[in-house]
Formats: structure tokens, sequence, C-alpha cells
């Protein structure tokens, strides 16, 4: 009987390693990057925010891409990926706030700088320019990261990576989101930067349900036998 079990488990897993393999390919353009950060100050002199969002705060988020979206920069030395499809674009969530791309009206861009001008200097970053507006009508103009390695050492090319960013590649990034609209009364926009503590690949929603799936399945089958 336990055979009989073990070989039926077998048989799943391996369904399972199909289907995840399928969904894979179907979806493998798609990068998703979750994120960590800490907010390191927030300037907000027209109190945009109502002291809602403190140095110290915790940002997490995920921002998706297309791998397969060409390089619209012709220089060698500079990459950049313009993307203007949902789902492509950046969530961040902080206290009482979610500062989110328009996903009906994407501008979500990618840089990959290898060894500017010459020198040693690789930049990793992402934009969001079109974003939803927070408590229905304070307009968020930029989402933005941007990564620094002032040894030239973190990239060999300009091509759009597959994985995350390495953290410690890099001697300085700066995560900011900028927003409000001047007036008379309100003469000054916000400006929240965080850095970045942690980053990771984020599996798709399919293949996470395949996982899962196929956890139940010989989990199922083992109560049978």
């Amino acid at each position: 009987m336990k055979i009989k079990v073990w070989g039926t488990q077998v048989r799943i897993v391996h369904i399972v390693i199909l289907l995840l393999a399928t969904a894979a390919l179907c979806r493998a353009e798609l990068i998703t990057i979750g994120l960590t950060a800490v907010v390191t100050d927030v300037d907000d002199e027209s109190n945009w925010l109502q002291g809602q969002i403190q140095t110290g705060n915790t940002i997490t988020g995920y921002y998706t891409y297309d791998f397969a979206t060409p390089d619209t920069n012709p220089e060698i030395d500079v990459g950049l990926y313009q993307h203007h499809l949902s789902p492509c674009g950046v969530s961040l969530s902080l206290p009482s706030f979610v500062f989110s791309t328009d996903y009906n009206n994407v501008q979500f861009n990618i840089g990959i700088t290898n060894n500017l001008s010459g020198d040693p200097l690789d930049v990793y970053s992402f934009r969001s320019y079109n974003n939803l507006s927070i408590a229905d009508s304070i307009p968020i103009h930029e989402i933005s990261w941007q990564l620094y390695d002032y040894t030239g050492i973190a990239f060999s090319n300009t091509d759009l990576p597959t994985i995350a960013p390495i953290l410690s590649d890099f001697q300085y990034d700066y995560l900011y989101i900028s927003g409000g609209q001047k007036s008379e009364a309100r003469p000054f926009e916000f400006l929240i930067t965080g850095h970045v503590t942690y980053v990771q690949v984020v599996p798709e929603p399919a293949t996470v349900s395949m996982v899962v799936l196929g956890i139940l399945l010989i989990s199922r089958k083992s109560k049978k036998g």
C-alpha cells in the first residue's frame, strides 16, 4: 500500500512539474520583483500626508516589467526599456497610503547603465510617471528607484536582467515618491525618500497556484493511502 501511495505521489509531482513548466513558458517574459524598504526622510511642508508617514516606516511592494521589451536607447552604454501596458508598473504600500502606477495608463521605464561614458559607473533604475492619485485628489508625479555602483562591476552589459538586483553590488540606492500640487494655499509638493533593504523575484500567481494545487493533491492521496 505504501508503495502504491508513493508511486501516486511521484506521478502527481511529475504532473505538477509539467504544469509549472508550462506556466513558466507562457509567462516567462514577465518579471516581478518584491521589495522592502525603510523611509529615510519625509519632506512635506504643505502637509499633504497629514503626518501619517514618518522616518523609519516600512515600505513594502513590488514592480513588474516585461523581459521581452526592446531597448529604445541607441547608446551602447545605456539601456532604456519603456513599458506602456498592464501589469507592468510599481505598487508601494506605506501607512495609510498605497502609491501605485495607473495600470490603465502605464508609463513605466527600466534603465540599465553599464560603464557610463567609459567611466566605472553602473546604474539600475525604474521610474513610473503615470500614477494613481492618493486620497482621491492628490497627484503622484513620480515613483522611482535608483541604484549606483561606482566600481562598474554590477553589470557587464545593458541587457534587461531576469533576476532581482544584487543590493551588495551597489554603494548607493535612492527610492523616492513625489507628489502634491503647488498652489497659493499649498506652495510645496512632498517628497518621500527611502532605502531598499531587500529584493526578491516573486513567482507569478499562476505558478503559485500550481504549487498549492500539487501539494493539496499529494496530501489528499497520502491520507487515502
